[in-house]
This record gives structure tokens, sequence and C-alpha cells, in this order.
């Protein structure tokens, strides 16, 4: 996971590395040298997944960051076929990201 300064009226729920001022706007991004290995106690014991539904059980705005791998393994981006190869007459079929704007006729 990778901690985002927010807005400063959201709060960490009880439990969850609370009451810290490096934990606001601010605080978060002039202290992060500080702030990185305390994250790492509170959260590197548990899943990304586990923390994920229990943030956003308690309220918290997030999400989580994913690998390359499993961007493309997401259903989404398979169905929009986000995942699109080039043939280099050099290189052969080189795998690249496709465009997020897809136009149709059918709309």
């Amino acid at each position: 996971m990778t901690p985002v300064p927010g807005d400063q009226s959201r709060h960490w729920p009880a439990g969850t590395c609370s009451g810290s001022a490096l934990l606001d706007q601010f605080g978060s991004v002039r202290n992060l040298g500080t702030l990185a290995p305390i994250l790492q106690e509170c959260f590197g014991h548990e899943d990304r997944a586990y923390w994920v539904a229990a943030l956003e059980a308690a309220g918290v705005p997030c999400g989580p960051i994913n690998t390359v791998a499993e961007v493309f393994e997401d259903p989404q981006v398979r169905f929009r076929q986000m995942r699109i190869k080039l043939t280099h007459p050099l290189a052969g079929n080189i795998p690249l990201v496709g465009s997020p704007m897809v136009f149709t006729r059918n709309l």
C-alpha cells in the first residue's frame, strides 16, 4: 500500500495507526522517512486485501496498488482489451497499453 496525504478532516479509525500528527496532509509528506517505518509496522502484519477491506469498512477511502501483472489480469482491463500488441519489424511483438478511449457507432 502507498500512503497518500488527503483531506485533513478524515481520520484513521481507532486501532489503525491513529493519533499521529505525521498523518495530516502536510506532515505525511514532510516526514515520509519517519512515517514509512511506522506504517510498515502497522500494516506489515496482514496482506493488502485484509487492509483494503478493513479500511473500506471503516470509511477510509483507499484502494490497492496493483502490480503490472495484476492490472492486466483485472476483468475490466481484459474486457476492454487494454493490453495490445504492436508488431515491430525488428523486435517482433511488443506488449503495450491500449487507448482507454474506444469509439463505436453502436452507442
